[in-house]
């Protein structure tokens, strides 16, 4: 069986971390002048590299009196775990390294175990705790630890890292396919890896293919005409119907900022990582909104996103910002308004079976 690519290209050094510079030489520099803590937390996204981080510390701290434990708090999280742990530490002339994972799991008994622990390490005795949620951290324990935050890697550097990877390996992908893959993975170079992999041993070549593949419709386009055209009537029908496949407001918003995003960029003349219809409703949106309206667009949905976190009525909550932003984007084209979407199935020009563009199969991205 061979090792997957987010396996085989797993960083080993300090200097081969993606997207986390500071941290690296920071932590790299603590190695070298032998001032490691011995509490760490290290807190941020999946994907973002706290996981290889605290392994190649480790690694940089392992010798053959010093043993390395890595525990999954999430499946080992209750009082007993992490007696059993302290227990461990008693053990062994040297020192030891332990990486504590999804340590926002952890009970609070748990945590008030480890407490003691934290304040008066065995020499030696390092522990790095890993965690997506800083905030359920509580901060007794958070105190006695030094804090690196992870953020999520740039779009850049994980396409920088595909480029790389297909180079390496010798991939032949298309460039806006991987491009799409590092957008769609906001942030997690797993994720991206992992996407990339899928495409090179399933022979998918573009991205109207991988689309498809993926079976999610692109729905936002045709949401984002018809608030153009300022018909609230038609604006609820398609947000119904839209919900009948993607269930959550969050992912609907998440789609709605991806796609004033992508217009933006095409205004500013920056490249967008589709090809065919998908793309060609980008650009033609990107003219007929203007660049003042795309930004009130995406204040509002930015508004919305803070109170869908704790709206009673989320789906209510969307849909009054979809109305106020199709008052926003249509007040200039009301005078001559066209048809809110004339067709949705474009005969072929060679005489061939109708295509429906309707469905374009995915602008709402995968968050990971």
């Amino acid at each position: 069986m061979t090792e997957s690519l987010f396996l085989r290209y797993r960083p080993k050094t300090f200097p081969e971390i993606v997207g986390q510079r500071l941290s690296a030489v920071a932590l790299s520099k603590m190695v070298e002048l032998n001032r490691v803590p011995q509490g760490l937390l290290f807190s941020g996204p999946s994907g973002s590299g706290k996981t290889t981080a605290a392994r190649v510390l480790a690694s940089s701290l392992h010798t053959e009196s010093v043993s390395v434990v890595e525990i999954d708090a999430a499946s080992n999280r209750g009082v007993d775990h992490i007696k059993t742990l302290i227990n461990t530490l008693r053990y062994g002339s040297g020192g030891h390294v332990i990486i504590l994972d999804e340590a926002h799991n952890l009970t609070n008994e748990a945590f008030n175990t480890l407490l003691k622990t934290l304040e008066e390490p065995a020499q030696g005795t390092v522990f790095m705790l890993l965690t997506t949620e800083p905030g359920i951290i509580p901060e007794t324990v958070k105190s006695r630890l030094m804090e690196f935050e992870f953020r999520k890697i740039s779009e850049s550097d994980t396409l920088n890292r595909l480029f790389y990877v297909c180079e390496r390996e010798q991939f032949d992908v298309n460039d806006a396919l991987l491009r799409l893959i590092a957008t769609e993975s906001r942030g997690n170079l797993r994720s991206a890896l992992i996407s990339l992999e899928f495409v090179t041993l399933s022979g998918i070549d573009s991205v109207d293919d991988y689309l498809e593949v993926n079976g999610k419709t692109d729905f936002a386009p045709n949401l984002l005409e018809l608030m153009t055209i300022g018909n609230y009537d038609s604006i609820l029908t398609e947000l119904d119907a839209v919900l009948s496949i993607v269930s959550s407001p969050k992912d609907i918003s998440i789609s709605l900022l991806d796609l004033c995003s992508d217009l933006l960029r095409l205004r500013a003349g920056g490249p967008l990582p589709f090809e065919g219809t998908a793309l060609d409703i980008r650009k033609r949106l990107s003219v007929e909104i203007s660049r003042e309206e795309l930004l009130s667009a995406v204040k509002l949905i930015w508004d919305l996103r803070t109170k869908t976190r704790s709206s009673e009525d989320p789906r209510g909550s969307l849909e009054m910002t979809v109305i106020l932003m199709s008052d926003i984007l249509s007040r200039s084209k009301r005078v001559s308004s066209p048809s809110v979407i004339e067709s949705r199935r474009t005969p072929s020009p060679t005489g061939e079976k109708a295509k429906d563009t309707s469905k374009v199969t995915l602008s709402d991205m995968r968050t990971s």
